[in-house]
């Protein structure tokens, strides 16, 4: 946050006389500020449908900060997986599909049915 605290000093006379200019400076350093949410969602092509469940229950809320990561494995593998090596941990859940919502690097449990989400949401 010191960071932001300092890009914003830097640039506090510019933005204040022409604020227009600096867009993309404020929308950064927004961005640098709030906590993303990232929603992992594990599944293979026999649970596609319950993965479209999931997706329609999470677009019900607006989120602005999150991001959805769709990791559909095939074989023992996910093409996501070369772009985003990080998901390569998150796995479906019992053999079923599973939903990881992270905020702050730090996920909570998988679920595993779209009913849990709006619980796990607001948590």
């Amino acid at each position: 946050m010191k960071y932001v605290e300092k890009m914003r000093e830097a640039f506090s006379s510019g933005v204040k006389s022409s604020p227009y200019q600096y867009s993309y400076l404020l929308t950064a350093t927004t961005l640098l500020e709030i906590n993303f949410r990232e929603i992992v969602l594990v599944f293979n092509k026999d649970y596609e449908e319950e993965a479209s469940q999931f997706l329609h229950e999470i677009r019900k809320y607006y989120i602005p900060n999150k991001v959805i990561i769709l990791r559909k494995i095939e074989g023992n593998r996910a093409d996501i997986d070369d772009i985003s090596t990080f998901v390569r941990e998150y796995d479906m859940k019992n053999g079923k599909a599973a939903v990881y919502i992270c905020t702050n690097f730090a996920c909570q449990l998988p679920i595993t049915t779209a009913g849990e989400i709006p619980k796990a949401l607001q948590a």
